[in-house]
């Protein structure tokens, strides 16, 4: 968090996604997915949100263009970043800033109760949607991820938010090490091929692997393990494959 001055006032603001509050993060998701759908301008949005921020709740806009304060909060908040697109939705760091959905529970911080079969079943819906950001598929993988009954639609704030929130998921555990336990595990060893097999079956192919090994059992057992479990049991053997090739 940093305090700035807005004429005689000083403001606290976040200088990250994981600082804003859960109403900071709505209000951005929801100003977003109406840029996206061209039902308002930019510049506007990004007033509101400005606005919003600094305690302003999105009233007064007139007032951000005489102190400059959109200029200052670029700068200050997230520096070169483009704000509004989906290919520039917020990394909040495994954090989940919409913890619930319309009384709908989503994924704790980090997926930490999230099953194996729930998170391959992510991995295949976002390559899809990385390819055609179909909307059934980006509706599928909220309605997933929420626990939706097949009557109930996920609006497009959601939508926009799970993608968020499990592309943020993946650059962490693909991109270096993440601390489990208090011990700092580079997963990115078993993601180095793209497709987490050899094969090319991706992580279907890894489940049934795991199934065959009889660890956590056959494979609809596999998909009812916790994800974390699964990835620590792939990265010692990994590491092991590895120290045997070396040897």
């Amino acid at each position: 968090m940093k305090n700035i001055q807005i004429g005689r006032v000083w403001t606290e603001i976040p200088t990250s996604w994981e600082e804003m509050t859960e109403d900071q993060y709505f209000t951005y998701m929801l100003l977003l997915s109406a840029v996206m759908s061209d039902e308002m301008p930019r510049l506007e949005a990004e007033k509101y949100f400005f606005s919003f921020l600094i305690g302003w709740n999105g009233a007064d806009w007139t007032r951000m263009a005489d102190i400059d304060t959109a200029d200052q909060l670029r700068t200050i908040f997230l520096e070169e970043r483009k704000w509004w697109g989906m290919e520039n939705l917020p990394d909040t760091g495994c954090i989940n800033l919409m913890p619930t959905w319309h009384g709908h529970k989503g994924p704790r911080d980090w997926f930490d109760d999230v099953k194996w079969g729930v998170f391959t079943d992510c991995l295949d819906l976002m390559t899809i949607i990385a390819k055609e950001q179909t909307r059934e598929y980006v509706e599928a993988l909220a309605s997933l991820l929420y626990s939706l009954p097949k009557d109930e639609r996920p609006d497009r704030v959601l939508q926009y938010h799970c993608i968020s929130l499990v592309r943020s998921l993946l650059t962490a555990i693909s991109s270096g090490p993440v601390s489990i336990n208090g011990q700092e595990v580079d997963l990115s060893i078993i993601f180095g091929n793209g497709d987490g097999k050899e094969d090319g079956t991706g992580m279907t192919g890894v489940s049934f692997a795991v199934a065959e090994s009889g660890v956590f059992g056959d494979y609809a057992n596999v998909r009812q393990t916790g994800m974390w479990e699964v990835l620590l049991y792939l990265y010692k053997c990994k590491k092991s494959k590895d120290k045997e090739k070396k040897s």
